[in-house]
Order: C-alpha cells, then sequence, then structure tokens
C-alpha cells in the first residue's frame, strides 16, 4: 500500500483519504520516454496516485509551470539532448523543491550516491517491483518513513 501524510489522520491510506477526509490522491509527474514504463507505472498506481505522464524535458517544465506535483519520477536517460539531471537541475533552479524520484537502469556503483548528490530525493533502479516503487514513494512523500 502507498501512504501519504494527511494531517488528520497522520498517516492514512490513500484509498481511504478520498473517503475519509475529501483529500485528493498524491499528483505525481512521470518524466518516461519509454511507453511500457509509462503503462507499468500507471497501471502499478492506478488506485493510489494521479500520475500525469510526459516524455521529453521541454513537456515536463511547461506542466510544472502549470500544475502542483506532490512528486516527480523522472528517467535520467531520456531520448534527446536534455536527460532527467538536466530537468531536475533547471526546477531546482526555480527553487521548486518538490521531491524527485530518479528512475535509471544505472546500477553501477555509486550510481544512487552520484544522483542522491545532484538533488534527487530517492533513487530506483530498474527493473522494480511495486513494493519498491511503493516504498520509495511513501519514504519521499512521508519523510518520518525514511526510517
Amino acid at each position: 500500500m502507498l501512504f501519504i501524510y494527511d494531517p488528520d489522520w497522520a498517516v492514512a491510506e490513500t484509498e481511504d483519504v478520498g473517503q475519509r477526509s475529501g483529500n485528493p490522491p498524491p499528483r505525481i509527474l512521470l518524466v518516461e520516454d519509454r511507453t511500457p514504463i509509462v503503462h507499468l507505472i500507471h497501471y502499478l498506481l492506478r488506485d493510489q496516485a494521479d500520475v500525469e505522464a510526459v516524455a521529453r524535458v521541454h513537456e515536463a517544465l511547461h506542466r510544472i509551470s502549470q500544475t502542483t506535483f506532490d512528486l516527480f519520477l523522472i528517467d535520467i536517460q531520456l531520448q534527446g539532448q536534455r536527460t532527467g539531471v538536466d530537468l531536475l537541475q533547471e526546477v531546482r533552479s526555480q527553487n521548486n523543491t518538490t521531491p524527485a524520484v530518479a528512475l535509471t537502469a544505472h546500477a553501477l556503483p555509486g550510481d544512487r550516491e552520484r544522483l542522491l548528490d545532484l538533488g534527487f530525493d530517492a533513487y530506483l533502479a530498474k527493473p522494480f517491483s511495486r513494493e519498491d516503487l511503493e516504498t520509495t514513494i511513501t519514504q519521499v512523500l512521508i519523510p518520518t518513513a525514511r526510517g
């Protein structure tokens, strides 16, 4: 289960938040250019979050300028000249502190630390399980869940 912080219920399950307090599920911007991964994340989070997906950095910047998101899931190796790291650096330069999770097939020693040092709040290596995805999102959205 994905958990989000609800001040009225301390920690509440996303499915119950709408029923208990009327709060909407967390809004997540997924920046991913591989359609199968987009479909997978939509499927895994279908009952737990409102996921909007874009494939390019310029599309993400446009959506971020129009909408408030609770979390960014950003693929590091996007097609084109700009990467997920470029996106995060531009977002952070605009004083946007929305938590960001790096999605990457980069699973070499030191990659996690490098991405965290570059400003990501968490790192999720592909392939990942539903549990990995949910745990990572929970830990980012609820600071007390970071353990």
